[in-house]
């Protein structure tokens, strides 16, 4: 049995990188924004030198992503990984090779407390779920 007592514990964690002083992973989480309380996600933006992301949930289309950075926004890329996802930070150089539209991954703008993605700027997002058939429907071929 583990008798290490949790403040050792996360203090070993923030200490190594693995966690930041408010409980935040690599790992993106729904959290709500600490200042608005509007749903947003949270994560570092990478494995090396990483900051915490609070990015607004909404994907962006090309269009969206090209009027995100013209307002200033900083943008991030949103992946599946090992059953988790996970947040990046999306480089210009990233921007000019695969607009949003024909990424295999969302794009997130950066959250701003009062500027919600207005739903012009909204894309599709990759991570649709499925929906599972069931008995009753009967096989087209």
């Amino acid at each position: 049995m583990n008798t290490t007592p949790w403040h050792i514990v996360r203090d070993r964690l923030i200490r190594d990188g693995h966690l930041t002083e408010n409980g935040v992973t690599r790992a993106a989480q729904p959290r709500g924004c600490r200042h608005c309380h509007t749903p947003v996600l949270v994560g570092l933006d990478g494995d090396v030198a990483a900051v915490e992301a609070t990015v607004d949930p909404t994907p962006l289309s090309t269009l969206g992503e090209a009027l995100a950075v013209l307002t200033g926004r900083r943008l991030y890329t949103l992946r599946r990984y090992t059953g988790r996802y996970h947040l990046g930070d999306r480089s210009p150089l990233m921007i000019r090779a695969t607009p949003a539209d024909a990424a295999r991954y969302d794009v997130l703008a950066n959250h701003v407390c009062g500027q919600p993605v207005p739903p012009t700027w909204a894309g599709p997002s990759v991570y649709v779920p499925t929906a599972k058939a069931t008995e009753e429907e009967t096989c087209p071929f």
